[in-house]
């Protein structure tokens, strides 16, 4: 069976969106850990929180908390 998508749906909406949040995933956590470096702190307690648990750890979570909703849009 094949997926049929919406006559509405453009080609930048199925693709281009989700592919978006992802790389701005990348630039957001590459950006904060410039700044931690730098003496900044992670204002988001969540995230704070992963990042107490290690490097990998902080990348994981922030990397599941934006393919999900890429996924679900």
């Amino acid at each position: 069976m094949r997926l049929k998508l919406p006559s509405y749906a453009l080609p930048w909406q199925i693709i281009i969106l989700p592919l978006s949040f992802v790389l701005f995933f990348g630039l957001d956590a590459y950006f904060t850990l410039i700044c931690i470096h730098r003496g900044g702190d992670e204002r988001n307690p969540i995230m704070e929180l992963a990042l107490r648990q290690g490097l990998g750890f902080f990348i994981f979570i922030k990397k599941m908390l934006t393919i999900i909703p890429a996924i679900v849009l």
